[in-house]
């Protein structure tokens, strides 16, 4: 009989397949390990050489004066369908983007993209350049660069927004590429900054604009620039005449409101503590103000004396003249601006303008119209007859001409009767037997006043 087996005398079949299986199986995941590594590895073996060739760029970027990064590029005009598009990247909008050959000079940078073979893989390097404005984060609320900040604005600096964008083959990437961006802000300004550790920064410099001339009540609305200290800066003024006001942006507004002559200082302050200064006088000039006396209406014999009032009065010798014939009778004061005289003709109404020039030729103007009628009187009354106890009718009074409303008064009426002293009516109920002379008085808005006379007889 055979003996039995020990436990190193080898193994069966069964075992070797089963060993072959788990050999195959863990194999199979290694090598999918070794191939995704190996993926890995090359696609950021990509992302380091893209980094690479950005930041070359960048430093040849860097390495050009601010002010010539555009040159031989010019603006994207009538393009289509995108004017900022690229195959490559999307573009930041509020940027003025440079991204066509001008024809006329090289440009600096390559305006078509360049190919970079490194280690057999081709590399494909994208330039853009645009334009874009920049302004301090106290003046607009922001620090973005873009298009929307106000050209005139004296802390708004110009700049260039350069994007560098690197594409390559990898099969793990969308559509089979991949991509690096990076960008950056470059000064377009013409002069560098020069850094020098032994050189006192200067200080900030406001606007000065001179002495200035205003007229009393007229608005003002302007801005005082600055330039140098470095930022935000702060302005403020001394001595500014009445209702004008300074803000801390430098604008200046309002309407000024008392005459004479001012010295002002303006003062713009920096961050650091630095201050420039402007002075200048600010003179604020009367100028004629004419009340317009409104239109005239004037009754043929009464005297005029009408001054039309000068309440600028506006500077140095007044000088009136007058446009229109005024009324017959009437004459007008060239030196004192005063109409006087007896009107001595009926007449339809005149135009009239009046007109005030002062010695630095401002002027004002009145302009109105002036009528002359007949003189105005009160309608004659008829004698009365009346019965004592017995009440009259109602009598009316009537005033001819004039200007209304009037006032009435009376003497000498009999007893029991009295006049309305507004609607001159007559009423009542005589009382006393006898005859009374009756006399009337009217006057009108013009405080001149018309009469007449009547005889009253009451019988019993």
């Amino acid at each position: 009989m055979p003996g039995r087996r020990s436990h190193d005398d080898g193994v069966t079949l069964i075992e070797v397949l089963v060993a072959i299986a788990l050999v195959g199986v863990t194999m199979t995941a290694v090598t999918s390990f070794f191939i995704r590594t190996i993926d890995a590895t090359g696609q950021q073996r990509g992302k380091q050489v893209s980094t690479h060739l950005a930041d070359s760029a960048m430093e040849r970027v860097r390495a050009l004066k601010g002010s010539s990064v555009a040159d031989g590029r010019k603006a994207l005009i009538d393009c289509t369908p995108d004017c900022t598009g690229s195959p490559v990247v999307t573009l930041p909008g509020g940027t003025n983007w440079r991204n066509l050959v001008d024809g006329i000079n090289v440009p600096v940078l390559p305006v078509v993209p360049e190919t970079v073979t490194v280690a057999g893989l081709s590399y494909e390097r994208y330039w853009y350049v645009g334009e874009c404005r920049m302004a301090s984060l106290t003046l607009l609320g922001t620090t973005d660069c873009g298009t929307a900040l106000p050209v005139s604005s004296t802390t708004a600096v110009k700049m260039f927004r350069v994007v560098v964008a690197i594409t390559w083959s990898n099969k793990n990437c969308r559509a089979g590429r991949c991509s690096f961006v990076s960008s950056t802000l470059v000064s377009a300004e013409p002069d560098e900054p020069v850094f020098n550790e032994n050189e006192t920064a200067p200080s900030p410099v406001i606007e000065n604009p001179g002495n200035i001339d205003t007229d009393l009540g007229t608005a003002v609305d302007r801005t005082f620039a600055t330039t140098g200290g470095a930022p935000p800066v702060t302005i403020s003024g001394d001595n500014l005449p009445p209702g004008l006001t300074l803000s801390s942006n430098g604008r200046l507004t309002g309407t000024p409101t008392t005459r004479g002559s001012y010295s002002v200082v303006l003062r713009v302050k920096d961050i650091r503590g630095r201050v420039g200064t402007a002075s200048f006088i600010w003179t604020i000039y009367s100028v004629p103000k004419l009340t317009n006396p409104g239109n005239q209406t004037t009754a043929v014999g009464v005297p005029v004396n009408l001054a039309v009032a000068n309440t600028g009065p506006g500077e140095g010798t007044i000088t009136w003249t007058l446009t229109g014939v005024p009324p017959t009778g009437i004459t007008f004061n060239a030196s004192t601006g005063v109409f006087s005289g007896v009107p001595t003709l009926v007449r339809p109404a005149v135009s009239l303008t009046v007109r005030a020039t002062d010695s630095r030729g401002k002027f004002s103007d009145a302009a109105f119209t002036w009528t002359t009628i007949a003189d105005w009187y009160v309608a004659t009354v008829a004698a009365k007859n009346s019965t004592r106890n017995t009440a009259i009718a109602t009598q009316t009074l009537t005033a001819v001409g004039g200007q209304a409303p009037y006032t009435w008064t009376q003497t000498g009426l009999p007893p029991g009767l009295s006049l309305n002293g507004t609607t001159g009516q007559i009423t009542g109920t005589p009382s006393t037997v006898g005859t009374y002379t009756v006399t009337v008085t009217a006057r009108d808005a013009r405080f001149q006043t018309r009469q007449t006379s009547f005889q009253w007889k009451v019988t019993g």
